[in-house]
């Protein structure tokens, strides 16, 4: 069975609730324990950092990929299996779309934003055909989708559009999709 590849975007901060760092180890454990491949951002602090060194922990094999103007602020993460430096951000997205068989979107601040609107949207206009999903940590995302709804029921979104990715409301759900996927050689999420 190949490798599944799981881009998990996420903060390179480490947030101020303990919950966040648990569910970051919880999910690395778990995609671990699948034989499953994490692509992320390369850095090795915040909950990026947590996610990484619990992969490589339990045995789980890293991809990261990080830019020249990152590497020393974001601390390149030295155990990955493969390390990508890069010279721009559109860059570093552009090879964790093309490293990866699903995105996860984590909780972050404004660059995990930026990664999965852009991924979002090229999923949307069909340049990427790879599902998305999102943990919702405690309910992190809800005021993120309270405003889509707003910007579906003004007609700026279509149901499809709104409907693209699949929301976890914890670790627990996403990696019972992972497991049936990892089981079944499929995509994590269906398609929609």
């Amino acid at each position: 069975m190949s490798r599944q590849t799981v881009a998990v975007y996420l903060g390179s901060a480490i947030g101020n609730r303990d919950i966040y760092k648990e569910a970051a180890i919880q999910l690395a454990e778990g995609m671990a324990r699948l034989g499953l491949t994490l692509v992320y951002g390369g850095a090795s602090i915040g909950l990026m950092g947590i996610l990484a060194k619990t992969m490589k922990s339990n045995g789980g094999k890293v991809i990261g990929v990080i830019t020249e103007h990152l590497e020393s602020r974001e601390i390149l993460f030295q155990d990955a299996d493969e390390m990508y430096v890069v010279d721009s951000m559109y860059e570093r997205k552009r090879l964790i779309h093309e490293k990866s068989s699903q995105f996860l979107v984590f909780p972050g601040g404004l660059g995990t934003f930026d990664e999965f609107f852009e991924t979002w949207c090229n999923i949307k206009i069909g340049v990427i055909q790879k599902p998305i999903g999102f943990l919702n940590i405690d309910g992190f995302y809800d005021p993120v989708f309270q405003f889509l709804r707003n910007c579906h029921e003004d007609g700026f979104l279509t149901d499809k559009q709104l409907n693209i990715p699949r929301i976890y409301p914890d670790i627990q759900s996403c990696l019972l999709d992972l497991e049936k996927a990892s089981e079944c050689c499929l995509s994590v999420f269906d398609p929609i």
